[in-house]
């Protein structure tokens, strides 16, 4: 039977790759131990026209979609989970032949791994779900726990992705703590946390109603952060935006500040932030909320 399912026929066509199975019987020379070779004779008595049509490569065409999403930090954490939609998987825990359970048996300080509704106890490293429920209004809920008790920048990004709709669509992360709706497909994203366990916080979604498709709408690359001479800060906006909010979040997870703003360029005095990492959450006259780290250098 082959790979497909079909049963071959005696021909081998065209540019088709193949085995030979030798006879334990045929006449044949020792190499090594049970190792033996042999030569196989093909001649043009063997050849024919036509039978040329049957070619074993890959026919399915319902595609698998898959997404590989990474966790990385500043100190060296590094973590991963996948998500793949697959013939034959359903959106429960179907086991170890779709679903793969995250091993925390050793001691790790940080992990992400997707969740399950009907398995809420369980981690999956790797999750199968039905390819019938990919839509645009799919959600995929993921969680994550750290350790990690120092001030760590903690960051999530896609590290692969694979098929037409993962493709040709874009991937958000909704962060619902910070009430933020990052594009994954452009740019990683920065957070931070308390340590603890967090499963209601991180979102994986491909349209979002927080997020507008006219041509007001930003992405990270839009908006600058510069620290001036004097010791302010200037934020500002490349579109016809203004900048409504800026909230100033240390890398413990800690609001420090929480300044309004009203036009498209913003200077604030934050001279007495110490010099670190911070995560300014940015919000814009059209409602989008950008978050985006910033190290102050003096």
């Amino acid at each position: 039977m082959g790979g497909d399912g079909l049963m071959p026929t005696r021909h081998i066509p065209s540019g088709q790759g193949f085995f030979v199975s030798m006879d334990d019987a045929a006449p044949s020379t020792v190499v090594s131990g049970t190792i033996r070779t042999t030569d196989v004779v093909f001649n043009n008595s063997m050849r024919v026209t036509g039978n040329n049509s049957q070619f074993f490569r890959n026919l399915n065409t319902d595609e698998n979609n898959k997404i590989w999403v990474n966790l990385t930090s500043d100190n060296g954490v590094l973590n991963q989970m996948l998500v793949a939609y697959v013939n034959g998987a359903s959106n429960d825990d179907d086991g170890m032949y779709f679903d793969v359970q995250r091993n925390l048996s050793n001691v790790t300080n940080s992990v992400i791994y997707s969740l399950i509704e009907t398995s809420s106890d369980k981690k999956f490293a790797i999750q199968a779900k039905d390819p019938n429920s990919l839509s645009l209004d799919e959600v995929i809920p993921f969680g994550f726990n750290t350790s990690i008790d120092e001030p760590t920048l903690y960051s999530i990004s896609i590290y692969e992705i694979e098929g037409d709709f993962m493709n040709e669509n874009t991937v958000y992360l909704k962060d619902k703590f910070l009430s933020i709706i990052h594009e994954l497909s452009a740019s990683v994203y920065t957070f931070t946390s308390e340590t603890g366990e967090f499963n209601n916080r991180f979102e994986i979604v491909f349209r979002t109603d927080a997020l507008s498709v006219d041509d007001n709408q930003v992405d990270a690359n839009d908006l600058t952060i510069t620290e001036l001479a004097n010791g302010d800060v200037e934020i500002k906006v490349s579109k016809k935006l203004t900048i409504s909010n800026v909230a100033i979040i240390d890398i413990l997870g800690r609001q420090i500040y929480n300044l309004s703003g009203t036009s498209s360029r913003e200077v604030y005095n934050l001279s007495n932030l110490s010099k670190a990492a911070y995560i300014a959450k940015i919000t814009l006259s059209n409602g989008q909320v950008i978050s985006k780290k910033a190290i102050k250098q003096h």
